[in-house]
């Protein structure tokens, strides 16, 4: 996946593609390439958060348990992974990829630049969360 191909993912995500030209450009040479088989757990619940995620190619499921049902489906443009930034740290659901993925992640830490350096995308943001979590209750 080359930059262009980034910076097309990023374009696909509602909440990124409020950003400006040169803070895409910069989130985009700090994003790194992950790949996930059918069934690869990407996170566990409980776990510490490092990362945040933009799904680019594939399917992936959020369940609040192993057993549990169904919370969620990320399909590509669809970014998971930052609820955490705002639950202590800790991971609040299991993501398992249900098809093989190509995601974009980024750490905490460039995350939070870029909720600083675009106040749209942060906006954007939180409307995807309460959105989820009308649809979580």
């Amino acid at each position: 996946m080359n930059a262009t191909e980034k910076l097309t993912a990023l374009q696909q995500c509602e909440a990124l593609a409020a950003a400006d030209d040169e803070t895409q450009q910069w989130l985009a040479d700090a994003m790194t390439i992950e790949y996930f088989d059918a069934g690869e757990i990407v996170f566990e619940a409980g776990e510490e958060s490092t990362r945040v995620y933009v799904v680019v190619t594939g399917t992936l499921e959020a369940r609040l348990g192993e057993q549990s049902e169904l919370i969620s489906l990320f399909e590509a443009g669809a970014l998971f992974g930052e609820y955490a930034m705002f639950a202590n740290g800790v991971r609040t659901a299991r993501v398992t990829a249900a098809t093989p993925c190509v995601l974009l992640s980024i750490d905490d830490e460039h995350f939070r630049t870029l909720l600083l350096r675009s106040p749209e995308a942060m906006m954007i943001l939180f409307q995807t969360a309460v959105r989820r979590l009308h649809r979580a209750e």
